[in-house]
């Protein structure tokens, strides 16, 4: 088990940043190195943006970035 830190947040920040379609946590963590917790790090994105003008949501089983309600 890993740390979750910073720049594992950031790292999946720019991998849903740059998806043109919403991605599941197995194509993301093809994307990262292989220390990562994916589902961890998902879960403190989602976190992170709760508050914000966009959010971190699961559409069917991937994830993507949408404008909040």
């Amino acid at each position: 088990m890993t740390t979750l830190d910073g720049e594992h947040i950031r790292m999946v920040e720019a991998v849903l940043f740059a998806a043109e379609e919403p991605l599941d946590a197995t194509s993301i963590a093809e994307r990262l190195p292989r220390d990562i917790e994916v589902e961890a790090v998902l879960e403190a994105v989602r976190t992170k943006y709760e508050k914000a003008g966009f959010r971190l949501v699961k559409i069917d089983k991937k994830y993507a970035f949408r404008s909040a309600s």
